[in-house]
This record gives structure tokens, C-alpha cells and sequence, in this order.
């Protein structure tokens, strides 16, 4: 079982927290949160001392249960009201949404705002959150990369319930899979939190970059397609080089792009982070065979390609991708192929 704590309290105070009177955190920040922390599941005392002081601020009794993975804690009030400080307990979602999806949780924290709505990129998720409640659903799935245009960022704006009057609004970043805190606080401050941050996506199994890189042609992808795209992946030294070449139907370069990637957590990993556009998004192997075909997306579900090996992929093998695409949470309306490398032929 797993904690983390909020200092939500009204008043500029740092606190500390002890778990059966052993000092567990020192001097939280408000609207500060912790990481989390391992507890065993029983039962335990929580105490919130003004930091270096022996003031307690609030006292809970809490049972960590075994089945439950875990859990966020608030603690809120007033500071000029000590009767008012008190700790509220969320359970918390581990599991991840599905791919393609990420799963949004908003907690209002704002005491002196009774209920609010909340949007992103203008289309409302939730209506009529009162104080210390969550939305409802409590997670609401959202697809990814089908709402942010060509941005992998999103816009969450909190509004007085049925109002057109924004309160606050907040670039988020979301990957597929992602699951998502957003408390709101008093002063129109919010913090997110990506709670599964651990998690990984769908990627090819014992991936080997050395029989990856080399030559392959994009047959399609949610990008500029030209009639001849030659992709050619090159190992350096800490870096992983991907070239593009575009050319026209002649065969004559119209466009070159290189992007340097670095890998995540080791060359045996197959998920690299742009070092030059876009530098939070990712470049993700799925699948590969590594000697016909490769789909290599990204966290945030905007970019997609089909690569081959050769300059022409089967209409029928097109298709099969195409379905495990749509299975990886892509949308596929937005994908374009390049009809000059489609063939019949099996």
C-alpha cells in the first residue's frame, strides 16, 4: 500500500507529518505533494505538526487496507480556524486505461468556492464538483491525441458551475495509459500528478537495436506522407539519429528532417525522447520484426509511422497493421497512406 500527502491548508505554512509518532515528512510546502510512500496494511496514526513545533494540526486513525493499492491524503483548513483542519482520503487509481487512453481524476480543493465545471480544450468533463468531492465518474477516460489538434498539449480551465467565467486554466501533457490527479487549490492554483507514471506502454519485447537501425520506408503515418520517404535510423555514440527523405515521385530529395533521440533507459529499451522538437514527447517501437515491418509511435499519440523495409508493402499486410494501429489507441481517420507503396501483390 501506497501514501502520498497535499498541504492544502489556507495560511502560508509549512507542517510536518508523522506516522505513529515517527516523522515521516518534514516541512511540506503549501500545495506541495509527496511522492509516494510504502506502508504496510494495518492500522496507523497520522499527526500534522506545524513544522518544528510540537503542535499537532490534525490527527486521523487510518486503515490501510491490503486491496487497496493506494491512496492520497489532504490535509485542509484554515490556519486562523485550528477546529477546521482536517484530513480527507482518496483512494487512488493504479491501473492503467487502456491504450490510446488516459483517465482524468479532478479534486476541488478551492474552500472558497462551493462547485465548479471543468474543461479541456473547451469541451466539459465534469459539471457541478462541489468542495472535497471529485468529478463523476471519479476517472473519466479521454482519449489521447484526439483532442489537442496538432499539440501535444491540452488546456484544462475551471469554471464557476454553469459559468462562462474561468477561474483558472492549466497546460496538461498526457500520455496513453496515464492516470491523472488534478487538485485544484484556493488562490487558483492546481497541481497534476501522473499517478502510474511507472507504467509502460505497449513495446516490443526484448528489442534489439542493432537489428532495428538501417534502412526503412514509411508507408504510412498521421504526418506529411510523400511519394518516397526513406527513413534511416543510425546509431552514435549516446544517441539514436533518425533521418527522413522525402522525395517527389522522380525520386529527387525535396525535404530532409533529422531528428536525435536519446533512449529512455537503455539501448535494450525500446522508447527514445526527442532531444529536438517536442523534447516531453516520445518515439515508441511497438512492434517490429525487424527484417519486413515496424510501427513506431509515440506516449502522447500524435505521431504514427508504418515503416517497411522494402519500398512496397501488400495491400493485405497494410490492413493486418492498420487493425493492431487501431488496437494501440491511434486514430486511424487521421492516418495517410502512401498509395505509390501499396501493392496487391502478397
Amino acid at each position: 500500500m501506497s501514501v502520498r500527502f497535499v498541504n492544502n491548508l489556507v495560511g502560508d505554512v509549512k507542517i510536518d507529518i508523522y506516522l505513529d509518532d515517527v516523522i515521516l515528512i518534514r516541512a511540506l510546502k503549501q500545495y506541495d505533494s509527496t511522492r509516494y510512500m510504502s506502508h504496510s496494511s494495518e492500522k496507523h496514526i497520522i499527526i500534522a505538526k506545524i513544522s518544528k513545533t510540537n503542535i499537532d494540526i490534525a490527527i486521523k486513525n487510518i486503515n490501510i487496507e491490503e486491496d487497496i493499492n493506494s491512496s492520497t491524503i489532504i490535509i485542509l483548513g484554515v490556519m486562523t480556524d485550528l477546529k477546521s483542519i482536517t484530513m480527507n482520503i482518496y483512494s487512488d487509481e493504479s491501473n492503467c486505461a487502456n491504450p490510446g487512453q488516459c483517465q482524468i481524476r479532478f479534486i476541488h480543493g478551492m474552500s472558497l468556492i462551493s462547485s465548479v465545471d471543468v474543461y479541456i480544450n473547451n469541451i466539459k468533463i465534469f459539471s457541478d464538483i462541489k468542495y472535497l468531492k471529485t468529478g463523476s465518474p471519479t476517472y473519466l477516460s479521454i482519449p489521447v491525441g484526439k483532442m489537442s489538434d496538432n499539440s501535444i498539449y491540452y488546456t484544462l480551465s475551471v469554471k464557476l458551475n454553469n459559468s462562462s467565467l474561468p477561474l483558472f486554466s492549466k497546460k496538461q501533457y498526457y500520455v496513453s495509459g496515464g492516470n491523472y490527479t488534478i487538485i485544484a487549490f484556493n488562490q487558483s492554483k492546481a497541481i497534476t500528478s501522473h499517478d502510474n507514471s511507472e507504467k509502460e506502454d505497449v513495446t516490443q519485447n526484448n528489442f534489439d537495436i542493432n537489428s532495428f537501425v538501417g534502412q526503412w520506408y514509411q508507408i504510412a503515418g498521421n504526418s506529411n506522407i510523400y511519394p518516397k520517404t526513406e527513413v534511416l535510423y543510425t546509431l552514435l555514440q549516446n544517441q539514436l539519429s533518425i533521418l527522413y527523405i522525402n522525395k517527389n515521385k522522380e525520386g529527387e530529395k525535396i525535404k530532409e528532417d533529422e531528428i536525435i533521440s536519446t533512449p529512455v533507459q537503455g539501448w535494450n529499451f525500446p522508447i527514445f525522447k526527442k532531444i529536438t522538437i517536442e523534447p516531453q514527447d516520445t518515439i515508441i517501437i511497438h512492434t517490429t520484426d525487424y527484417k519486413n515491418h515496424a510501427i513506431l509511435g509515440s506516449a502522447t499519440r500524435k505521431h504514427l509511422s508504418i515503416l517497411s523495409r522494402n519500398k512496397k508493402m501488400s495491400i493485405k499486410e497494410y490492413t493486418q497493421i492498420l487493425k493492431l494501429v487501431s488496437d494501440l489507441g491511434y486514430d486511424i481517420q487521421s492516418v495517410k497512406n502512401n498509395y505509390h507503396s501499396l501493392t496487391k501483390k502478397e
